[in-house]
C-alpha cells in the first residue's frame, strides 16, 4: 500500500474519527483490511477493539432489540401452562415394582411426559401403555424401578 494510494490524514480520519472498520477503510482505498492494519501499525495508531466500530455497535444494538422483541412476543403470546405435576400423580408413589394401574389423562396436554417427569423427580421409573380406547384418554402405568 503505497502512500500515493492513501492519504495518511484521511486514513486516520476514517478509522479514528468516523470509527470505520478496517474492511470499510480498505474498501474505500481499494486495498485489503490487512493492508490497512499494517499501515496503521506503521503509523503507530493503536488498534481499537472491534466492538467500537459504528457498524459493530449497530449490529450489537440490532441484536439486542431483536432479543427484546422476541422476549416480548413470547410474553404476549404464551398461554399459561397447567401445573407441571398434577396432585393425582401422588397415587403412583404407592405402586410397588411390577404393579400397574389405569390413569385417566383426558385433561393433560402431554400426559406421558409429565408422568415420566414425576417419576424422575421421585427416583421411580414407569412404563406407560396407552389403552385401546378410541379417545386415548387413559394409560396403564406400571412401576418398573
Amino acid at each position: 500500500m503505497g502512500s500515493t494510494r492513501i492519504k495518511i490524514e484521511e486514513l486516520k480520519r476514517l478509522y479514528l474519527d468516523e470509527k470505520r472498520t478496517l474492511q470499510e477503510v480498505g474498501d474505500r482505498f481499494g486495498v485489503s483490511r490487512q493492508a490497512v492494519h499494517s499501515r496503521l501499525i506503521q503509523l503507530g495508531v493503536e488498534r481499537r477493539p472491534a466492538s467500537t466500530s459504528l457498524k459493530r455497535q449497530a449490529e450489537l444494538e440490532l441484536a439486542r432489540q431483536r432479543r427484546e422483541s422476541l422476549r416480548e412476543l413470547k410474553r404476549s403470546t404464551m398461554v399459561p401452562r397447567p401445573p407441571a405435576i398434577p396432585e393425582r400423580y401422588n397415587v403412583l408413589l404407592e405402586l410397588k415394582v411390577g404393579e400397574s394401574m389405569e390413569m385417566d389423562v383426558t385433561d393433560l396436554l402431554y400426559p406421558g411426559a409429565s408422568i415420566y417427569k414425576f417419576g424422575h423427580r421421585n427416583g421411580i421409573r414407569f412404563s406407560l401403555k396407552m389403552t385401546k380406547r378410541f379417545d386415548n384418554s387413559s394409560y396403564i402405568v406400571t412401576r418398573v424401578l
